[in-house]
């Protein structure tokens, strides 16, 4: 083939993988249609035929989890944790105290909690949840489940599985002084019930009953539920997911698990006991409202 028909073949091929990257919505830079002396074209392409295959195969993996399209799960979820009125944080060991007064002061919430957690830290209620006539430490999840699939999914089981179990973090502590004793939430799962079970209540002294038995949850292509669950433990720290068992037509049930990145396989949610009379390596430390809501005071207690 003369040398000019292999070069308009060369641009074909090139030009056909990068349009099929920008689809996938991947940009990579670099010069395939840069005309070079032969020696550096070459290499080039083999840069580009060594790249492409992994590009486009991560994209094929992440793209239904992201989107909800193709074949991916009969329900995409999407999480989030829930903003707590009255925190606490729990870090697994001593922290600088003035690293922690900056954290623990600073005012956008968002950037509280982005610091925090870059300390390794793990949010909690400051106000107790009551489960089994027992209040527990807990944190809270506001979890969207939305339809793929173009039939009704219906979500026929949902309970909470733990992962890892170990003793309560002792490191650090940090909270914001509670307004009230106890909290309320409606639905609620309690990580020390070996059985997960989801509960539906309708106030602080109803025991709860679980929360399919209450409510139907069907999710058509597109369409979303809510679950703000509220996840408690007594005297453990631990790392769980959620589990969905969900039914389409005649099909057989097919089983989803959930994690706190939304996928099935990312890192875990976790939710860790504290208690303000237990001892704490790096200390116990309290942020108190002096002039809400702009100014507050940062102190050592334990």
């Amino acid at each position: 083939m003369p040398e000019e028909q292999q070069e308009r073949v060369r641009n074909a091929v090139t030009g056909s993988v990068g349009g099929a990257l920008v689809q996938a919505g991947t940009v990579i830079t670099g010069g395939v249609h840069v005309h070079h002396p032969r020696g550096r074209r070459l290499r080039a392409r083999l840069v580009t035929v060594v790249v492409v295959p992994v590009v486009v195969a991560t994209g094929l993996v992440a793209w239904p989890v992201l989107s909800g399209g193709g074949d991916g799960p009969p329900l995409v979820a999407r999480v989030r944790p829930v903003p707590e009125g009255a925190w606490a944080w729990v870090l697994p060991g001593p922290v600088d105290e003035a690293a922690l007064a900056r954290v623990a002061l600073t005012r956008v919430s968002a950037d509280r909690d982005a610091g925090f957690r870059a300390l390794g830290g793990v949010p909690s209620a400051d106000t107790r949840v009551l489960v089994g006539g027992v209040a527990k430490a807990a944190n809270s999840h506001r979890i969207s489940l939305v339809g793929n699939r173009d039939g009704p999914v219906r979500v026929i089981g949902v309970r909470t599985r733990v992962l890892r179990r170990a003793e309560p973090w002792t490191g650090a502590l940090v909270a914001l002084t509670p307004q009230g004793e106890h909290d309320v939430r409606q639905v609620v799962t309690d990580l020390d019930d070996p059985d997960g079970t989801v509960l539906l209540r309708a106030g602080p002294d109803d025991p709860g009953r679980p929360y399919l038995e209450v409510k139907a949850v069907t999710v058509g292509r597109g369409e979303d539920v809510v679950i703000q669950l509220t996840a408690a433990v007594g005297r453990s720290h631990c790392e769980w997911e959620l589990e969905l068992t969900v039914g389409q037509g005649s099909g057989p049930d097919e089983v989803l698990r959930v994690r706190a990145d939304g996928t099935d396989s990312g890192p875990a949610f976790t939710t860790t006991a504290w208690d303000s009379a237990w001892r704490y390596r790096g200390g116990r430390f309290r942020v108190i409202p002096v002039d809400p809501p702009a100014n507050f005071a940062f102190e050592r207690v334990g």
